[in-house]
């Protein structure tokens, strides 16, 4: 697989954040980091195995080699920045409109044995009471079917969908993972009013919400 080569802007705790997202993906090289101050840049790009830093980011800017940058300096900084190197405008995510929901407050099955329920409503973490895990599945799956896909969520960990989880951090994602298909949700109307009535949610695995526009203009 062709790795894509990334440069860094900015040596803060938000270039951090990113050195370690991009560093997870697997696809992309951390190719060079840009920041005045060569000496920190220096000491970041020695700590995630950069080879390259410039206290002139014009200089990155320059090499082809270079497919895209993270400009991670004070917002000041942004725009000149990016007009230097390139405009990408993105949106967030996308969206579903609803046409059926299950309410989980008003549906005693879907609360029976349930400790605790989270996420959203396109995709909904469940945490069971001790001991009642196995039956929580049956019974979600049972009251469901088709219209969202429903596992245990060590399955989910264990097929990746969650990127690497410690042990500390699998519990968090409690006990069955259940993510709907189409435009069904399981929304909360006691609970979650507000969210419960809007028409259009996200976080579920179709293309529509996984899918990010992008549109790119270069300034030569």
């Amino acid at each position: 697989m062709q790795k894509f080569k990334t440069a860094l802007f900015g040596t803060g705790f938000v270039g951090r954040v990113h050195l370690e997202a991009i560093r997870r993906l697997g696809y992309v090289e951390i190719y060079a980091i840009g920041e005045p101050q060569i000496e920190k840049a220096n000491q970041l790009a020695a700590e995630f195995g950069v080879s390259r830093t410039e206290a002139d980011y014009h200089r990155i800017l320059e090499d082809p080699a270079v497919d895209a940058v993270h400009i991670c300096t004070p917002n000041a900084l942004h725009f000149p920045m990016a007009k230097d190197a390139l405009l990408a405008v993105t949106g967030d995510h996308g969206m579903v409109t609803l046409d059926r929901r299950v309410d989980i407050d008003t549906t005693p099955d879907l609360t029976r044995g349930v400790a605790l329920v989270g996420g959203d409503p396109r995709a909904r973490l469940v945490y069971a009471r001790r001991g009642a895990a196995d039956d929580v599945l049956a019974t979600w799956r049972g009251v469901i079917g088709d219209d969202a896909l429903v596992l245990p969520a060590a399955q989910a960990v264990a097929e990746g969908w969650f990127g690497p989880v410690s042990a500390r951090v699998a519990r968090r994602i409690g006990d069955v993972v259940a993510v709907p298909r189409g435009g069904f949700a399981l929304v909360r109307t006691k609970i979650e009013p507000g969210l419960s009535a809007l028409p259009g949610q996200h976080g579920g695995l179709t293309a529509d919400e996984q899918w990010v526009p992008l549109l790119l203009a270069h300034n030569p």
